[in-house]
């Protein structure tokens, strides 16, 4: 992977530009520092998040920090969108020590209260969730299925369309999924790039179970 910093690709640029002149953000997105409103967070490391949440940059910046006798634990951090822009899947990560897909849901704000999870995230459990929202990006739930679902790699901050090889990964996936991850995000405080100021928060992971 290269060193230097990837930039999101021109088309998600030009779609977050579009969205950010014709439609008012909402407030989950205000709270968890909308990029497309405000300044996102460059990380310092080819480990990068995509826009549009701050609290998933500073989220992959715990999960990538993750190391066992010097090796990092995750790779192949990707996350699943609705064409909506709205969030699916937060953040699922293959752990390689486990050789299972980690899910972790991310839930940021800028108060030094932690937003609980939703009443699926809590009915359903990481496991369950994640099969329900991936399967809606595939296109085979009940009901609910995404409409132009968007594959986000996290890793290289590039948005597409869903491919055949991206099905074909969110297929394993469902078939390996491993343990669930709530990280709370608080106090996140948005930097200003142009002053040379990073955005930070208090990162706190704990298990995500049913």
């Amino acid at each position: 992977m290269a060193k230097s910093c990837c930039s999101i690709d021109k088309r998600m640029g030009t779609q977050l530009r579009r969205q950010s002149r014709t439609q008012l953000p909402s407030p989950r997105r205000q709270a968890e520092g909308d990029s497309s409103v405000t300044p996102r967070r460059r990380p310092d490391s080819n480990f990068r998040a995509c826009p549009p949440m701050i609290g998933e940059s500073l989220a992959l910046d715990y999960i990538k920090n993750q190391t066992v006798n010097g090796n990092r634990v995750y790779s192949k951090a990707f996350t699943l969108r609705p064409g909506n822009g709205t969030q699916g899947v937060d953040i699922v990560a293959y752990n390689e020590v486990t050789k299972k897909w980690d899910v972790f849901e991310v839930k940021g704000t800028k108060t030094s209260t932690p937003r609980p999870l939703s009443p699926d995230q809590k009915d359903l459990g990481p496991q369950d969730y994640a099969t329900d929202r991936i399967e809606r990006a595939l296109g085979g739930a009940k009901k609910g299925n995404y409409k132009d679902p968007q594959f986000v790699d996290l890793e290289t901050a590039t948005s597409r369309p869903m491919t055949a090889a991206d099905k074909v990964l969110a297929r394993d996936v469902i078939k390996d999924i491993g343990s669930g991850h709530k990280i709370d995000v608080t106090d996140i405080v948005i930097g200003d790039p142009k002053m040379g100021a990073v955005s930070t928060g208090n990162v706190r992971p704990k298990a995500w179970t049913k």
